[in-house]
């Protein structure tokens, strides 16, 4: 498919995904690891959610997540963004529960989906 959705993604999502599952966060890293792994996106990271995710994995020594978050990096496209861009997604950020879907905010050029949860 040669157009890709464009997905920025929380902090909690690249989280929840990264850390084992209890019986309360299974739906939720289930459903991180089902929109990560999905072939028909394109990922787009800021330096923010990179110091968002890094800096506690690597202090405690947490070397499983840390290979995570370094594979999603490489493979994200990495975007230099100002304050005001990052303040547009975190207010368009939509939130991904078991129970809801998707939504994303489209233009003539690229569809681009907010994730967080």
């Amino acid at each position: 498919m040669a157009n890709k959705i464009l997905t920025f993604v929380d902090a909690s999502v690249l989280i929840y995904a990264a850390n084992k599952s209890t019986a309360l966060t299974l739906a939720r890293r289930m459903r991180a690891l089902q929109v990560l792994g999905d072939p028909d996106r394109e990922f787009l990271a800021s330096k923010y959610l990179r110091l968002e995710v890094l800096p506690m994995a690597v202090c405690y020594h947490k070397s499983r997540e840390v290979a995570f978050y370094q594979k999603f990096f490489e493979g994200a496209a990495l975007r230099s963004v100002s304050l005001a861009r990052d303040k547009y997604f975190a207010f368009f950020a939509i939130s991904i529960t078991p129970l809801s879907s998707s939504f994303g905010a489209s233009s003539s050029l690229c569809t681009t989906t907010f994730l967080t949860f």
